[in-house]
């Protein structure tokens, strides 16, 4: 019997194979958001999609715009 694993987008219980499965689609996702067009394209291509799974994406994607700003020089 596998592990049990915890998704923590959804709060499901996943086997260690969905586990690794669901962390290459979160991978996945995280190379797309990199992408500003992408990022711009988004709130369009998500019309209709599931509110939970548009919410995750959108966190993703504000995450990833977050880390694409140029930081401040140290003082």
């Amino acid at each position: 019997m596998g592990i049990a694993m915890l998704n923590p987008s959804y709060g499901s219980r996943m086997s260690r194979k969905q586990a690794r499965m669901w962390q290459s689609w979160e991978d996945y996702m995280h190379f797309w958001c990199q992408r500003e067009d992408f990022r711009a394209l988004l709130p369009a291509l998500l019309e209709g999609e599931d509110p939970d799974f548009s919410l995750h994406l959108l966190r993703i994607a504000d995450i990833e715009a977050k880390a694409a700003l140029p930081h401040a020089a140290p003082a």
